[in-house]
């Protein structure tokens, strides 16, 4: 996005009021959770949210979290390791079972956005749960889910 489109995107978002989250360089966006309506955890990975749009419209998205969140190890036992956001982390490499927290469709403002999943090595059979906050990954652009350079998919039948 070349300056001018940048300063346009963000005086149109000012004028408007709009609380939504723009991204105009390559860092991470964030916080979905305070602008998107609903959301929750479909399939093995998948994060579906209805967030608004610039102009107010309700977008249904979906993100596939292997392109936004990852596992670190950093000891021998089973239980050493922790869930972050990554570009292109592949989470289901290592993890099951990923949900929101309390497996629950969340609705906004005054709610914490985790992730919870079901994560182990290879070399280990039974899984340890893990924990994340999503929010410093994850946020709406124009009404979309986005991660890194990674824009959800729109849904024309929304699932939540």
């Amino acid at each position: 996005m070349d300056a001018l489109t940048q300063l346009l995107v963000l005086v149109t978002a000012l004028l408007l009021g709009s609380s939504v989250a723009i991204s105009l360089d390559d860092t991470p966006v964030q916080n979905f959770q305070k602008t998107c309506v609903k959301w929750a955890t479909k399939g093995p990975a998948i994060l579906v949210a209805v967030c608004p749009s610039m102009s107010g419209e309700q977008i249904c998205s979906k993100l596939d979290l292997d392109l936004c969140m990852s596992v670190s190890w950093f000891g021998d036992r089973p239980f050493d390791f922790t869930m972050e956001g990554k570009d292109n982390g592949y989470i289901s490499d290592h993890c099951v079972g990923c949900s929101i927290r309390n497996d629950q469709v969340l609705i906004p403002p005054d709610v914490d956005t985790q992730l919870k999943c079901e994560c182990s090595r290879e070399s280990v059979a039974e899984p340890w749960t893990g924990i994340v906050h999503m929010d410093p990954w994850i946020g709406n652009v124009d009404g979309y889910l986005k991660c890194y350079e990674h824009v959800g998919e729109k849904q024309d039948s929304c699932p939540i």
